[in-house]
């Protein structure tokens, strides 16, 4: 990041607001780019619970439904066999519902957060990643703590910038501009005169030479 200098002799006001603005344009895309992972971070997790709350919603259903047929064919029946089988059924759906919940990390988690960034994911991102997967949830926090650090740094410039815009336009500065300005008029009227004034003197010797002869 550039670095404003001191300012001596007639200052240059084009320079820090130049370098100002570039400051700000770099500010401001690294708080898009932040907040862009940040958004797809969230996205992953927000969506990822949506879907764990579906399936295992469905499977609860199952439960109570089996459940429930197997308890009035037990009570109709006194211990038939259509309850054991029902019973057998609803056990099978616990243990389906206890593998969706234990590897949700991999089954969901992982593989909206690979499905989302291949899609959301800036060039700037990749190479941060460096080959690897999106599906790593501690590469992510890291490359947000990367865009944090560079946000903070980006800061501390923006703020030296204005210092160096606002050292630029006090009233000292301001006043040397003005006399240097009004200097450099002057000078270039000045020589506009002169040049002026030579040209009618020599119009008028050549007119002079040609009446005397």
């Amino acid at each position: 990041m550039k670095k404003g200098k001191k300012h001596t002799g007639n200052p240059d006001f084009r320079q820090p607001i130049s370098e100002l603005i570039d400051e700000l344009k770099a500010y401001v895309n690294l708080q898009l780019e932040y907040n862009k992972a940040a958004y797809r971070k969230k996205a992953a997790e927000l969506l990822g619970q949506l879907i764990l709350f579906m399936m295992l919603f469905g499977v609860f259903v199952f439960i109570l439904m089996f459940l429930s047929f197997a308890f009035v064919n037990w009570y109709a029946a006194q211990g038939g066999t259509r309850m054991g089988g029902f019973l057998l059924v609803t056990v099978l759906y616990i243990f389906i519902a206890l593998i969706i919940y234990a590897f949700k990390e991999s089954l969901i988690f992982s593989t909206l957060r690979k499905i989302l960034g291949k899609n959301l994911s800036s060039t700037k991102e990749k190479q941060f990643l460096g080959g690897t997967s999106f599906s790593n949830e501690k590469m992510t926090d890291k490359y947000l703590e990367y865009l944090k650090d560079q946000n903070r740094k980006q800061e501390n410039s923006i703020q030296h910038q204005f210092k160096t815009v606002s050292e630029a336009f006090n009233m000292v500065n301001v006043a040397k501009a003005m006399i240097n300005s009004g200097i450099q008029a002057f000078v270039t009227t000045s020589n506009i005169i002169r040049a002026a004034y030579r040209l009618t003197k020599r119009l008028r010797t050549k007119n002079r030479k040609k009446l005397d002869s």
